[in-house]
């Protein structure tokens, strides 16, 4: 499932009642659940959704707010510090992070406190950093 970006002006209740819903609902097929969020969404709906009993790990995507036009790292810092964010708050449910480019990125988001990475695009786009990027993720991996 996918949340998309938080309307400022939107009140989390609402946020709050749609995630525990879908959460109870997809809940029925007892399957493993990834809850994938907007960097852009509230810590408080993170933990919200980590706290869940269905939810298995949060994806914390690395998109951008459309109005601001953050570059990739720019966007990659803001995923890595709504990952910090989150753990600082409490957060144990395993977090997901993507927007990996390149080798440093995986280290970032470990040292943010990522438990897991999605590279995505990246192996389309950039084939010859896959083997780098999965070198440098399976050593933090060990490290875990």
């Amino acid at each position: 499932m996918e949340f998309g970006e938080l309307d400022p002006d939107l009140a989390l209740v609402p946020i709050f009642a749609e995630v525990g819903s879908t959460l109870d609902e997809l809940g029925k097929l007892h399957l493993p659940l990834v809850a994938r969020f907007n960097a852009a969404m509230p810590v408080p709906v993170l933990e919200f959704a980590g706290e869940h009993p269905e939810c298995s790990a949060l994806w914390i995507a690395n998109t951008g707010d459309q109005q601001t036009r953050l570059t990739g790292s720019e966007r990659l810092a803001y995923t890595g510090e709504k990952v910090a964010r989150a753990k600082v708050a409490g957060v144990k449910t395993p977090i997901i992070a993507d927007g990996i480019r390149r080798r440093l990125d995986a280290f970032c988001l470990y040292m943010s406190g990522a438990s897991g990475f999605a590279i995505g695009p990246t192996t389309l786009v950039w084939p010859w950093r896959r083997r780098q990027i999965c070198r440098v993720a399976r050593r933090l991996a060990a490290l875990a």
